[in-house]
C-alpha cells in the first residue's frame, strides 16, 4: 500500500510542476554553448562554497566534544511511565506514518508494555551520551 501511495504521489507531482513545455537556457551570465554554460555553474558554486579542511575537522571536533561534555554535567531526569503516557495521550490522530509505517494509533493502542519498552529506549539513549 506504501508503494501504491508513492507512487499516486509521484504522478502528481509531475503532472502539477514537471512539464515537457520547460526548455533549458541557452544563455546563462552571459555565457552560452554546451563548455560555457557548466563552467558558469562551477564558477558561481565555488564563489559561494568554502571547502572544508582538516584543521576545519579538527576544530569542529573540539567545539562538539565540549558541547557533548556540557550536555553530560546537566541533569536529565530519567523517562517515567507517567511521562510517557503523558506524551502518548498528545499524539494526535489520523496523522501520516514515517517510513517504518508506525501511526501514532499503534503507538496509544500500545499499552503498557509498550510504554514501558519505549522508556527503557529513551533511558539507554541517554545514558549513551
Amino acid at each position: 500500500m506504501q508503494k501504491k501511495e508513492n507512487t499516486a504521489f509521484w504522478k502528481a507531482w509531475r503532472r502539477r510542476f514537471c512539464s515537457s513545455k520547460l526548455k533549458p537556457a541557452s544563455t546563462i551570465n552571459g555565457s552560452s554553448g554546451d563548455e560555457n554554460i557548466p563552467h558558469e555553474f562551477t564558477h558561481y558554486f565555488k564563489s559561494i562554497v568554502t571547502p572544508v579542511s582538516a584543521n576545519d575537522d579538527i576544530k569542529y571536533k573540539v567545539i562538539f566534544n565540549a558541547r557533548i561534555n556540557y550536555h553530560q554535567e546537566e541533569f536529565t531526569p530519567l523517562v517515567d511511565i507517567n511521562l510517557m503516557q503523558d506524551c502518548v495521550n498528545d499524539l494526535k490522530n489520523n496523522k501520516a506514518t514515517g517510513f517504518d509505517g508506525i501511526g501514532n494509533e499503534h503507538i496509544r493502542h500500545g499499552g503498557v508494555h509498550l510504554l514501558v519498552h519505549l522508556c527503557l529506549l529513551f533511558n539507554a539513549i541517554k545514558g549513551k551520551n
